[in-house]
C-alpha cells in the first residue's frame, strides 16, 4: 500500500485528536489483529463483564490522588463523578473507539482503547495496574500497536498524556514519540514506516 509521508508541520489538532484533513481513513479493526509480541500479553476486546475490573482500575488510578482529601466518601463520590465523566468524554470524542482489556498470564492487568482517525491510530488511553507497571507490558502493548497500525496502513500513532505524567512521558519519548503541541495535555506523534 502506497503512502504519502507527511512531516509533523502538516498535522493539525482536532478535539484533541492529531489528524491530517486530506486522506483517505483507515477502515479496519486494529485490537483485534495485533500482531503478535510477549506470548504472556494478551489483548482482547472488552466485555460486559469487565465492568467491575474497568472500575477498579480507575479508583487505583485516580484513587491515590484523592487520597489526601481523607473523607472516605467524598473521594468516592468525586470518583464516581469522575469515572461518569470519563466515560462520556470518551464515548462522544471517540464514538468508534475500541476499547480492550490487557491480561498479563491469564489476569487483567489494563486497558487499552484506540481510534482510527483519517490515516493515523489513536492511542485514546491504555492504563496499568500499579503492580504491573514497570514490567514493560506497556511498552510490548504499544510497540505491537504501532506494529499493527503500520502493518494496516498508518501513517503515524498518536496520542495526548498529561502534562504531570512524567512516567508516561518519558515512556513515549523511549518508545519514538515527539511532542507536537503542549497545553495541560502534551499531544504527540510517532511516525510509522
Amino acid at each position: 500500500m502506497h503512502r504519502h509521508r507527511r512531516d509533523l508541520s502538516e498535522l493539525r489538532l482536532s478535539g484533541g485528536t492529531l489528524v491530517a484533513a486530506d486522506v483517505p481513513r483507515l477502515r479496519s479493526t486494529i485490537v483485534g489483529a495485533l500482531l503478535p509480541g510477549d506470548p504472556a500479553t494478551l489483548v482482547r476486546p472488552l466485555a460486559p463483564a469487565d465492568a467491575s475490573f474497568c472500575r477498579a482500575l480507575f479508583d487505583q488510578d485516580r484513587g491515590a490522588q484523592l487520597a489526601p482529601l481523607g473523607d472516605a466518601a467524598l473521594v468516592r463520590t468525586l470518583l464516581d463523578q469522575q469515572y461518569r465523566a470519563q466515560q462520556i468524554g470518551y464515548a462522544r470524542a471517540c464514538p468508534n473507539a475500541e476499547h480492550a482489556v490487557i491480561e498479563h498470564a491469564g489476569v487483567p492487568v489494563g486497558r487499552l482503547i484506540v481510534a482510527v482517525t483519517g490515516d493515523a491510530v489513536h492511542l485514546v488511553d491504555i492504563v496499568l495496574a500499579v503492580a504491573a507497571r514497570g514490567c514493560g507490558i506497556g511498552t510490548d502493548v504499544i510497540g505491537r500497536l504501532a506494529r499493527t497500525a503500520s502493518a494496516r496502513g498508518a501513517a503515524r500513532l498518536t496520542l495526548s498524556v498529561l502534562q504531570a505524567n512524567e512516567r508516561a512521558r518519558r515512556l513515549y519519548a523511549r518508545l519514538g514519540f515527539v511532542a507536537v503541541a503542549t497545553g495541560s495535555h502534551v499531544a504527540m506523534v510517532k511516525l510509522l514506516p
